[in-house]
């Protein structure tokens, strides 16, 4: 799968996930850790011993064909 922007920073990614054709619908899904230092994400002081740069990305679509398309 290909994600591009976080938090306004835009990064080619590349990393496994499903793509399931069922029914006629289609849906997908993908996890990956990323830094949030990459994404210009920045942790206030008061929370750098709670937060960690590493932080797991799970993501899901569900497709669907727009009226009149």
């Amino acid at each position: 799968m290909l994600f591009r922007s976080i938090h306004g920073e835009t990064r080619d990614i590349k990393e496994k996930g499903k793509i399931v054709i069922k029914g006629g619908k289609v849906t997908g899904e993908s996890a990956f850790p990323i830094s949030l230092a990459n994404y210009k994400v920045k942790i206030e002081e008061s929370y750098k011993d709670r937060i960690e740069d590493k932080v797991a990305l799970t993501m899901t679509f569900n497709y669907e064909v727009l009226a009149g398309k």
